[in-house]
C-alpha cells in the first residue's frame, strides 16, 4: 500500500476557504517539490505502471486548467537543466510534449463534457444507476394506483355508493359485522408511509456497513434484492400485515439505492460531466414514477398487477450488478491500489489520465485523511501535521468503522458543515409539497370525487411532466449552478402551492374544477422537477468528504425519507375530513416551501459548479453569517 504520510507538512498552514487545496492538495508545489511526491508514491507502488507515464499524469493533474503551460517555478535553466516547457522532467528528450495527439484529443473531449467521452465501462455503470433510479420511481408509484383498490381488497375499508372508499376498518376478520372508525385511515396512511420509514431507519444506513466492507456494487446487488423481492411478495398479500411487510422490504431497498447510486456516480464520471450525469439520478426516478403510472393504466382493475411488475426493472440490474467495476476511489481507500489503476484504464479513454486520476485521488485521500487541528477557544482552523499538542484537540479523519463515523459527523466542522447543508436541500425537497401531488395523488383525488377513469390519466400527464422537465436539468445545472436551480425552483412554487389549493376547494366541499387544478398542477411539477427535484439528491452525494461519504449520505437520505414518511402518514389525515381541508393544507406547504427557500439562501454554500469532488467539501457550506472559518494566523 502507498504510503500516506506525505501530506500537508509540519508547519504548513492552508486557508480553508481556498476549496481548491481539497480537490488539488499539490497545486502550489513546485515542479521539484512535485516530482519528489510523485517518486515517493512511486516507490510504495506494487503495480505495473510506467514511472515517465505517472509523472506527466501528475503534471497533467497540477496543470488541468491549462495543459501547456510553463511552470511558473522554473523561469530560467539551471546549470545545464532544459527549460520545462512541454515535458514533465529534465531527462525526456527535448521533443517530448506533456501529451501525444491522441491523448490531447482524449483530454479536450473530456474538457468538454460531451456524452462522447464516456467509455463503454462508463456507460454501462451510467446505464445501472439508471436502473436503479427506474426501480426507485416505479416502486414509489406502485402502491398509488393500488390505493385505489387494495384498502378495499385486503378490508380495511368498504366501498360508498358513489364507489370512494369508507375508511372504517373490520376488526381482522372478514365479517363486516365488527367496525373501528377512522382504524382503517390510520393502517393505509401507515401501509403507505413504511417505505419510507423503512428506508429511514434501516436501508439509508445498512449501506455504510455494507459499502465499507463490500464495496458499492455490493451495496447495491442487496439494495436491488429488496427491490425485486418486495413487488412479487407484495402482489400475493391477502392482509395488510403481509402487504405492511413487503412494503418493509421495498422500503430498505429504496434507502440503500438512495444512499449508495449517487456515490457511485459522484467517484466515476470524470468532473467535467459529473455534474450533468448526476442529474441522471432524479432524472431516471421520474421515468420510473412515469413507467410505473403507465402500468397502473394499463392494469387500473387489477391492484396486484399494480404492485407486482415493479420488479422487472430490478432483474437487468441484478445482472449489472455482476458487471460494473468496484469505484476506483472506494478501492484505493482500502489500499487495492492495483485493483483502482485497472479500474481508471477501463473508465479514461487514454492510460495517461488514468494515470492521473490514480494520482490525483491518493493525493486527495491522503489530505483529506491528514489531522484537523482546532485551537481551543479561537474558532480558527489550521491544516497541520501534527502527532500531539497539549493545547489542541485533534481530530483523526479516516474512521474505521461505522459507529466511529457517524459522531465524527457532528464533531468535525467541516463534516457538520455537510449535514447541515445536505440536510437542509432535503428537508426542502419534502417541504415543497410534491409528494402531496405524486404519491398520494389518486387517494386526494378520490375523496374530491375525481372518478378513477380520469384519476389515473391525470397521475400519467403529472409523471410525464416530471420525466420531461427533469431531463431539462442536463442543459440548466452546468449554466446556472445548484444553488441558483433549487432557489429559483423554490421561489416559483410558493403562488402555484396557494393557487392550487384555492382552486381545489373553489366548490367548498364539492368536486373541484378540473380546468382550474390541472394546468396549475402540471405547472408546478414542471417548475419542481430541475430545482428541488434533482438538487438535493446530487447535492448530498459530492458534499461529504471521501471517507465519510457512504454515511454522510446515509445521513441525507434518512432525513428526506423521515420527512417523506411523516408527510404520507399525515396528509391522508388531513383531508379525511373539514371544510376548505386543501386550500389550509396547500397554504401551510406555501409555508414550509418560503422556509425552505430561506434555509436554502443561508445554509446551502459552494461552488455553484463543481469542478471535482473536492471543490464541495469547503468551508463555503454553511451560513455565512454564522458558521464561516477563518484561517488561523
Amino acid at each position: 500500500m502507498p504510503d500516506t504520510k506525505h501530506g500537508p507538512s509540519q508547519g504548513d498552514s492552508y486557508n480553508p476557504n481556498d476549496h481548491k487545496l481539497f480537490d488539488l492538495p499539490f497545486k502550489n508545489l513546485s515542479f521539484e517539490d512535485l516530482n519528489e511526491r510523485i517518486v515517493k508514491f512511486y516507490e510504495h507502488l506494487n503495480i505495473n505502471i510506467d514511472p515517465d507515464l505517472l509523472k506527466r499524469g501528475a503534471y497533467l493533474a497540477q496543470r488541468r486548467e491549462n495543459l501547456h503551460d510553463e511552470d511558473p517555478q522554473r523561469s530560467e535553466p539551471q546549470g545545464g537543466q532544459q527549460k520545462i516547457s512541454h515535458r514533465l522532467k529534465d531527462s525526456l528528450p527535448l521533443e517530448e510534449r506533456i501529451i501525444t495527439e491522441q491523448e490531447d484529443r482524449a483530454v479536450n473531449l473530456e474538457k468538454s463534457g460531451a456524452f462522447k467521452s464516456l467509455t463503454k465501462s462508463s456507460i454501462i455503470i451510467l446505464v445501472t444507476c439508471a436502473l436503479g433510479a427506474i426501480a426507485q420511481g416505479w416502486t414509489q408509484e406502485s402502491i398509488v394506483g393500488a390505493n385505489l383498490q387494495w384498502p378495499i381488497a385486503l378490508h380495511i375499508a368498504k366501498n360508498s355508493t358513489d364507489g370512494t372508499a369508507l375508511w372504517h376498518a373490520f376488526d381482522g376478520s372478514k365479517s363486516q359485522n365488527n367496525l373501528h372508525p377512522d382504524k382503517g385511515l390510520e393502517l393505509f396512511s401507515l401501509v403507505n408511509a413504511i417505505t419510507y420509514f423503512a428506508a429511514c431507519v434501516v436501508g439509508a444506513w445498512v449501506t455504510d456497513p455494507l459499502t465499507y466492507v463490500k464495496g458499492r456494487r455490493f451495496a447495491l446487488l442487496c439494495a436491488g434484492v429488496c427491490t425485486l423481492a418486495g413487488p412479487i411478495g407484495a402482489s400475493y398479500c391477502n392482509t395488510w400485515v403481509q402487504l405492511f411487510f413487503c412494503r418493509f422490504i421495498q422500503g430498505v431497498g429504496v434507502g440503500a439505492k438512495s444512499s449508495v447510486v449517487p456515490v457511485i456516480e459522484s467517484e466515476v464520471f470524470q468532473p467535467e460531466i459529473r455534474g450533468r450525469l448526476l442529474v441522471s439520478w432524479q432524472t431516471f426516478v421520474a421515468v420510473g414514477i412515469f413507467l410505473g403510472t403507465s402500468s397502473n393504466l394499463i392494469f387500473h382493475d387489477s391492484w396486484r398487477h399494480q404492485i407486482g411488475i415493479a420488479f422487472i426493472p430490478a432483474v437487468p440490474l441484478l445482472c449489472l450488478c455482476y458487471v460494473i467495476p468496484e469505484s476506483p476511489r472506494w478501492l484505493m481507500k482500502k489500499g487495492r491500489y492495483g485493483e483502482a489503476y485497472k479500474v481508471l484504464l477501463e473508465l479514461r479513454e487514454t492510460p495517461l489520465q488514468a494515470a492521473r486520476d490514480l494520482f490525483l485521488i491518493h493525493e486527495q485521500i491522503d489530505y483529506e485523511r491528514s489531522p484537523a487541528v482546532l485551537k481551543d477557544g479561537r474558532g480558527r482552523l489550521t491544516i497541520s501535521k501534527q502527532d500531539s499538542d497539549s493545547t489542541v484537540i485533534t481530530l483523526q479523519q479516516g474512521a474505521h468503522n461505522f459507529f466511529e463515523r457517524v459522531p465524527l459527523l457532528f464533531f468535525i466542522r467541516r463534516n457538520f458543515r455537510a449535514v447541515v447543508a445536505s440536510s437542509v436541500v432535503m428537508i426542502a425537497q419534502q417541504f415543497s409539497g410534491i409528494n402531496i401531488f405524486s404519491f398520494l395523488a389518486t387517494t386526494i383525488l378520490q375523496e374530491s370525487g375525481i372518478p378513477d377513469s380520469r384519476n389515473s390519466w391525470f397521475n400519467f400527464g403529472f409523471a410525464g411532466v416530471n420525466a420531461i422537465a427533469s431531463g431539462l436539468t442536463y442543459f440548466l445545472i452546468d449554466r446556472f449552478g445548484r444553488r441558483t436551480l433549487l432557489l429559483t425552483s423554490l421561489a416559483l412554487m410558493f403562488p402555484f402551492l396557494l393557487a392550487c389549493g384555492f382552486a381545489m376547494d373553489a366548490n367548498g366541499n364539492g368536486p373541484p374544477h378540473l380546468g382550474a387544478v390541472i394546468p396549475l398542477v402540471l405547472i408546478f411539477v414542471a417548475i419542481y422537477s430541475p430545482g428541488a427535484g434533482v438538487v438535493p439528491f446530487m447535492y448530498a452525494a459530492e458534499v461529504f468528504p471521501q471517507d465519510f461519504r457512504e454515511v454522510g449520505m446515509s445521513w441525507a437520505c434518512s432525513v428526506n425519507f423521515a420527512f417523506a414518511g411523516g408527510l404520507a402518514m399525515a396528509v391522508p389525515q388531513f383531508t379525511s375530513s373539514g371544510t376548505h381541508k386543501y386550500r389550509k393544507l396547500l397554504g401551510a406547504f406555501a409555508g414550509l416551501d418560503a422556509l425552505a427557500a430561506i434555509l436554502v439562501w443561508l445554509f446551502m454554500r459552494g461552488p455553484e459548479r463543481a469542478d471535482s469532488l473536492g471543490d464541495m467539501n469547503v468551508s463555503k457550506l454553511t451560513c455565512a453569517h454564522c458558521l464561516m472559518l477563518s484561517t488561523d494566523r
